[in-house]
C-alpha cells in the first residue's frame, strides 16, 4: 500500500466487539493465498534451527498463526516469554520470512500472526456504529499562512468523512482479536511486536490490555503524531491558531499534502480497476521495493494481495478511513495515549532512511521518559541500512536488535 501512496464465535473471556465467526474471503482466494505462502514458508523451513518446530493454525477459528517452538538447547534460548509479530497494512504474516528462523534460535516460542482481514485470517464484516448526519464543517485551514480557525465546535470524536464517530469502535476489531487469539493460547504475558499499522494496533492493544503485555516493540509506526484532527484536542470557537509542520509533538501539527479521496477511499482496489495497467504498476512497485528480497516466492505472494486477489478486503479500507485522515495522521494519536502505557519497557524502531516520521517517534520516546505517570521504559533505535520495513531491508540486524531488547 505504501508505494500507493509515496513509498508507501462469540466472544470469549469477554472480549467486546467480537461477534460470530462470518468470513468475507472468497474460497477461490484462500486456496490461492494458502498456495503462495506454502511457497514462501517451504524456504523458512530449510532455514530452521536444530529443535525448533513451525506449526500452522487457525487460532479461535480466526487468526491465521505460524508458531515457532524451540526445544533445543536451553542455554541459547533468551526470551522466554511468548512473542507476537504483527505485520503491517496490506501485508501478512509472510513479511517476517526473512527473521522468523533467525528469531526462533532464541525465542522459547514464538508467533506470527495476519491480523484479521488479512493473509489467511477469517475476514469478518466490520461492524462499525451506524453513523447518521451531515459533516461537521468546524475549522478554516488556511494553508498559506499556516494558520487554522475554529468556526465551530467540533464533535468529539470525528469519522473520515467529519461526522460524530469512535476511532475505538474500529480498533476493536482488531485489538479485540489478537485479545482472544491470546486467550485461546492461554498465555499470561507476552511480548508484542508491531510493523507500522500493526504497531499502532499494538500500541493500543497494550493499553487496552496492559496486564498481559510485558514489553512492546514498535517498529516504524503510523500514527505517533499529534495532530489538528485528534479527537483530544479542546479548541476556542473562533480563535485562530498558527499551525506547524515541523513539530509532530504538537496539538498543532499538520500534513501539507493530502491523499486523493479516490485514492484514499478505495486503495489497491485502484489497480484492480486499472485492468492490465494497473498489474503492469503492480508488478514494476514490488519488483522495485521488494528487490533485496531474494527469490520469487514472496514476490509473487505480494502480487496477489495487491492485484491478484478479487478485491482488497473491505474492513481493512473501513477501519483505516475511519481511524486515520488523508493526510496520514491519527484521529486518535499515540502520542495522546501515552499516559495509558503501563508496558515494563517499550522500544521505537525506524530505519536510517525510513520515510516515517522518526522525529515523532524520538519525541515520544523522550515523553515518555520525562512523564511520572508513565511507568515504561522507553529506547529509540534506528537501523542501519533499512527503510520502513526495516525487518525485510536487514534482517540480520533486526534479529539482532530485537532478541537484545526482549532478552529476560
Amino acid at each position: 500500500m505504501a508505494f500507493l501512496w509515496g513509498s508507501f464465535c462469540s466472544s470469549a473471556g469477554g472480549v467486546a466487539g467480537v461477534e460470530d465467526v462470518v468470513d468475507l474471503m472468497s474460497p477461490k482466494d484462500r486456496k490461492q493465498l494458502s498456495q503462495l505462502e506454502a511457497a514462501v514458508i517451504s524456504g523458512v523451513r530449510e532455514q530452521l534451527p536444530a529443535g525448533v518446530t513451525l506449526s500452522q493454525m487457525m487460532v479461535a477459528d480466526e487468526i491465521n498463526e505460524w508458531r515457532l517452538q524451540n526445544s533445543g538447547d536451553a542455554d541459547r534460548i533468551a526470551v522466554h516469554t511468548p512473542t507476537v509479530l504483527i505485520h503491517g497494512y496490506a501485508a501478512s504474516s509472510m513479511a517476517f520470512h526473512l527473521n522468523v528462523a533467525g528469531l526462533s534460535n532464541a525465542f522459547s516460542d514464538l508467533c506470527v500472526v495476519d491480523l484479521p482481514a488479512n493473509g489467511l485470517s477469517r475476514e469478518p464484516p466490520m461492524l462499525g456504529p451506524k453513523v447518521k448526519g451531515q459533516p461537521v464543517h468546524w475549522k478554516e485551514l488556511d494553508k498559506k499562512t499556516g494558520s487554522l480557525t475554529v468556526v465551530c465546535e467540533p464533535p468529539s470524536k470525528m469519522s473520515s468523512s467529519g461526522v460524530l464517530d469512535d476511532p475505538g469502535v474500529y480498533e476493536d476489531y482488531f485489538v479485540d482479536r489478537i485479545e482472544k487469539w491470546r486467550l485461546a493460547h492461554g498465555f499470561d504475558n507476552i511480548n508484542v511486536v508491531g510493523h507500522s499499522f500493526g504497531g499502532y494496533m499494538s500500541f493500543k492493544y497494550a493499553i487496552k490490555y496492559s496486564k498481559h503485555v510485558d514489553k512492546l516493540v514498535l517498529l516504524s509506526p503510523l500514527g505517533v503524531e499529534r495532530n489538528i484532527d485528534s479527537v483530544s484536542n479542546k479548541w476556542d470557537v473562533g480563535k485562530t491558531y498558527d499551525l506547524t509542520d515541523i513539530d509532530a509533538t504538537s496539538p498543532l501539527y499538520y500534513r501539507p499534502f493530502t491523499v486523493p479521496g479516490y485514492l484514499f477511499n478505495n486503495q489497491l482496489n485502484v489497480l484492480r480497476k486499472m485492468g492490465p495497467l494497473g498489474n503492469h504498476m503492480a508488478k514494476r512497485a514490488i519488483a522495485s521495493r521488494y528487490s533485496n528480497v531474494p527469490g520469487t516466492a514472496y514476490h509473487a505472494y505480494l502480487h496477489h494481495v495487491f492485484y491478484g486477489a478479487h478485491t482488497f478486503p473491505s474492513a481493512n479500507i473501513t477501519a483505516f478511513t475511519h481511524l486515520f485522515t488523508r493526510q496520514l495522521l491519527a484521529r486518535d494519536p499515540l502520542l495522546d495515549n501515552i499516559q495509558r502505557l503501563k508496558v515494563n519497557k517499550l522500544m521505537m524502531v525506524y530505519g536510517d532512511h525510513d520515510w516515517m516520521n522518526k522525529e515523532a517517534g524520538y519525541g515520544m520516546v523522550q515523553e515518555i521518559n520525562k512523564e511520572r505517570y508513565v511507568p515504561a521504559k522507553a529506547v529509540y533505535a534506528e537501523l542501519p541500512s533499512a527503510g520502513h520495513n526495516l525487518f525485510l531491508d536487514n534482517p540480520s540486524g533486526f534479529n539482532k536488535l530485537l532478541i537484545d531488547f526482549l532478552r529476560d
